[in-house]
C-alpha cells in the first residue's frame, strides 16, 4: 500500500469510536479481529461498540447500501454531513477466508488509503488493456465504471503521497493477465504487505519511547601513584597506574 490522501487522514492517537449497525455478533467478532490487525502499525485506536449518535464509523451489513460489493469511505470523509446517522462502511458477510482481505482492505479505505492499482508508479509495471477491462466490467451490471470501480484514474496530486509500487499491498485488486498490455497479472491480497505496514506506521506514527537521561559527567580529584593529583571522570576514580599525560578532560 503506497498512496494515501493526506487530507483525509484521522488525527494522529486518535480513538476512532465505530458503530455496528447490525449484524451477528458472530460477525462482528470477525471483523473485530481482522481490522485489529490494522492497530499494530497504526498510532490510532479502535473501540467497538458504540451507538450510531457516538460513532465516527458506523458498520453495516445490510443490503440496502450494497454497491456491487463491500466499500467504505475514505478516511475522514466518514464525517461529512451526508453520511450523517448512515453507514460509512458496508461489509458483505462471508464465511470463507476472503473475508478477512476484505476487512483488512476496507478498513485500509478508512485509514485514508487509495487502490494500489491507481498509484502513479503502477504504469512502471504495467499498463491497462483498457479495451480488456471495460468489456470484462460491462459485465457486471451495477458497476460504474466510470466512479467506484474506476481502474484507470490515477491519484497523484499535492493531496496525495505515494511510494513505489507495491504489488503485494492489501490494497489491489486482482488484475488478470489480458487486462494489460505487456500480461502483467497479480492475485488478490490476503495480508497486510510490509510496505503497508510500513507506510501506515509513517503516517500514523507511535510516539518515541523517552530517552533516558544522562547524568552529568562528575570530575575528582584523584592521587596518582607518582605522587601527582590528576582530575579524572567519577567513575575513573581508582589509581590503576600512573596516567598524568592522559589527565585531560575528553
Amino acid at each position: 500500500m503506497a498512496v494515501i490522501d493526506i487530507t483525509k487522514k484521522w488525527p494522529v492517537g486518535k480513538k476512532l469510536r465505530i458503530c455496528f449497525m447490525d449484524g451477528t455478533d458472530d460477525i462482528h467478532r470477525k471483523v473485530e479481529e481482522y481490522a485489529r490487525e490494522w492497530e499494530g502499525f497504526v498510532n490510532l485506536r479502535f473501540q467497538f461498540g458504540h451507538p450510531v449518535k457516538d460513532s465516527d464509523v458506523r458498520i453495516s451489513f445490510d443490503p440496502m447500501y450494497f454497491d456491487d460489493g463491500s466499500w467504505s469511505c475514505l478516511g475522514t470523509s466518514a464525517l461529512d454531513a451526508v453520511y450523517s446517522g448512515k453507514a460509512t462502511m458496508y461489509l458483505v458477510p462471508n464465511d470463507g477466508p476472503e473475508f478477512r482481505s476484505t476487512v483488512l482492505h476496507e478498513f485500509g479505505h478508512m485509514l485514508g488509503f487509495e487502490h494500489e492499482h491507481q498509484s502513479p508508479h503502477a504504469s512502471g509495471c504495467f499498463r491497462w488493456n483498457e479495451e480488456a477491462v471495460k468489456k470484462d466490467v460491462a459485465k457486471k451490471p451495477s458497476e460504474d465504471i466510470g466512479s467506484k470501480f474506476d481502474y484507470f484514474h490515477i491519484h497523484q496530486g499535492p493531496d496525495n503521497e505515494s511510494t513505489a509500487f507495491d504489488p503485494n499491498s492489501i490494497m489491489i485488486y486482482k488484475i488478470y493477465p489480458h487486462w494489460t498490455t505487456n500480461g502483467w497479472s497479480c492475485p488478490s491480497a490476503t495480508v497486510l504487505s510490509d510496505l503497508d505496514k510500513s507506510f501506515a506506521t509513517q503516517h500514523y506514527p507511535f510516539p518515541r519511547p523517552p530517552r533516558r537521561a544522562i547524568s552529568p559527567r562528575r570530575w575528582v580529584e584523584v592521587p596518582c601513584l607518582c605522587g601527582a593529583t590528576l582530575t579524572r571522570p567519577y567513575h575513573f576514580r581508582q589509581r590503576k597506574a600512573c596516567r598524568c599525560e592522559q589527565a585531560v578532560k575528553a
